[in-house]
């Protein structure tokens, strides 16, 4: 079997499997999580695993797969009044900030339809932070190594779609922030990243109860953080009372937000909403979550793949980005 190293990248940190894959069948031999505190340092330390990895396991230089996550790639829908197509090329190269205000960036586009009748163009634009790709091009090129960079985590995940035609959203719970993508037949057409994520519920546990140990808090909200919390349970009905009005206030105003500027630009409603990320195996979130947003409301599942940790929410999207 052939031995892979998956890379998911994000503002604060990287997620890195490595892997055998044959044919639909991926075993992950080795995961690691590091957090940093800018791109450039990540990528220091992510050259120094890669390094000791490609060594440790015997990895080719062209078998390393890279996501990235959040707003180190944007997609977005827009309509734009333009003449021909090199027009539209001309308008974004001048006014692109007016679109996406990333900074320093590469943007691509792709026409999705043309009313001749107004000159309108709906064009799906991707703009992609040039702070990571210059670094992972430079990473690339002093260990000698080709890698496969994958726009984005929500490519990867979105070629799995099994409603073709629908709108579906993928939220992705991460510890500091939840990513939010959106897809309609297999295309990635709408993104966003919210700096909160899941750690409010360790802050939340921290401050009742005045809790300084990470690995207690830890073991404390996986052993009583419940979205539904049983009635003769005291601390997981203090925990869901903190974390229940903080995540109404914090989050889900702001998805609620997104939702409704992904269906009034793509004229068309929501389908389905998927859980990924280290908060979706959080006890009955699924449920929490159809409650307060009001959709059909599941964890993401990845059916043609057959891995060991095909169903863990935290490694789904490196199981389908392993698998392109």
């Amino acid at each position: 079997m052939k031995k892979y190293i998956g890379l998911e990248i994000s503002k604060q940190g990287a997620k890195i499997v490595v892997a055998t894959k044959s044919e639909k069948i991926i075993k992950f031999i080795a995961t690691y999580q590091i957090n940093y505190d800018t791109l450039e340092e990540g990528c220091f330390f992510l050259e120094n695993m890669l390094i000791q990895l490609i060594d440790q396991y015997k990895i080719k230089r062209y078998e390393i797969k890279v996501a990235l996550v959040g707003d180190l790639v944007i997609h977005r829908i827009i309509e734009m009044q333009a003449i021909d197509q090199k027009h539209v090329r001309n308008i974004l190269e001048c006014r692109i900030n007016e679109y996406i205000p990333i900074g320093n960036h590469y943007t691509d586009f792709k026409i999705v339809s043309h009313n001749k009748k107004t000159n309108s163009f709906r064009v799906l634009l991707v703009v992609v932070s040039k702070i990571i790709i210059d670094n992972l091009t430079n990473l690339g090129k002093s260990l000698n190594l080709k890698l496969d960079i994958i726009t984005s985590v929500g490519v990867a995940l979105s070629s799995y779609q099994q409603s073709l035609g629908k709108l579906d959203i993928i939220i992705d719970l991460g510890y500091y922030s939840t990513k939010l993508i959106g897809y309609k037949s297999k295309n990635v057409i709408w993104t966003k990243e919210i700096d909160i994520g899941m750690n409010l519920i360790d802050n939340s546990i921290k401050e009742k109860f005045k809790e300084e140990d990470s690995s207690s808090i830890e073991e404390f909200k996986i052993r009583y953080a419940n979205f539904e919390p049983h009635e003769d349970s005291l601390y997981e009905n203090i925990i869901y009372e903190i974390v229940d009005e903080k995540i109404k206030e914090y989050l889900i105003q702001d998805i609620l937000k997104f939702i409704q500027g992904i269906e009034e630009h793509v004229e068309d409603k929501v389908n389905k909403i998927y859980l990924i990320g280290g908060g979706a195996k959080l006890k009955n979130i699924e449920q929490y979550f159809k409650q307060q947003l009001k959709y059909n409301v599941e964890n993401l599942k990845l059916n043609e793949i057959d891995s060991v940790l095909e169903n863990d929410p935290i490694w789904i999207s490196l199981s389908a980005l392993l698998n392109m």
